[in-house]
C-alpha cells in the first residue's frame, strides 16, 4: 500500500486535506482503494498539506492515522 497527500480543499475559512491509499501489485500498477479527507482544522494550505505529510508519516510509523478532525 502506498498512501500520499493527494490535495488540499478549502472549506469556508479554513483547509482540509486529502489522503489518498493505492494498493500496488506484483507488476507494478497502482489502483486507488480509498480516498479520507481530514475536516477543515487547518489555518492555510501550507498548514494543511504539513500536516497531511505528518499524517503519512504517523500511518507508515503505526498503521493508524491520526485523529482527523483535529488539527494534528
Amino acid at each position: 500500500m502506498r498512501t500520499l497527500v493527494a490535495g488540499v480543499e478549502q472549506v469556508g475559512a479554513k483547509f482540509a486535506v486529502k489522503l489518498e491509499t493505492y494498493r500496488v501489485d506484483n507488476d507494478l500498477n497502482a489502483y486507488l482503494m480509498f480516498k479520507v479527507k481530514s475536516a477543515p482544522v487547518f489555518m492555510t494550505d501550507a498548514d494543511a498539506y504539513a500536516g497531511g505529510k505528518r499524517a503519512v508519516a504517523m500511518l507508515k510509523e503505526t498503521g493508524r492515522f491520526p485523529n482527523m478532525c483535529e488539527a494534528f
